[in-house]
C-alpha cells in the first residue's frame, strides 16, 4: 500500500504522463470491485528485462495498492522501492 497521495479525485492523467516520462508506460486499465480502478504499467530496463506494475486506486482514498512482477526478484524489489516516490511525484504534478 502506497499512502500519502495528494489527490483522491480519480483523475490519474498526470500520473500516467509522469510515469511515461520516467520510462514506465501505461498499458491498460480496468474497473475492479468496490469502484476501484486498476492501472497496468510496463517498464523495460537496460538489460532488456521487463517489469510489470499494477496500481489500484479507490476513489476518495488517498492511497493505492501496488503489485510488481518481474522474472528477477531483485528488479521487483527495486521497482517496489522506486514506485512510492514516482507515484507521489506524479500525482502532485
Amino acid at each position: 500500500m502506497i499512502s500519502g497521495l495528494p489527490s483522491a479525485n480519480g483523475d490519474h492523467a498526470n500520473l500516467i504522463k509522469y510515469l511515461q516520462a520516467s520510462n514506465v508506460f501505461y498499458a491498460a486499465q480496468r474497473p475492479v470491485d468496490g469502484g476501484a480502478v486498476a492501472f497496468f504499467f510496463s517498464a523495460k530496463v537496460a538489460t532488456g528485462q521487463v517489469v510489470l506494475a499494477q496500481l489500484t486506486f479507490k476513489p476518495g482514498f488517498p492511497a493505492c495498492k501496488a503489485t510488481v512482477k518481474s522474472a528477477s526478484p531483485l528488479l521487483t524489489n527495486l521497482m517496489m522501492e522506486a514506485l512510492p516516490a514516482l507515484i507521489i511525484a506524479g500525482e502532485s504534478s
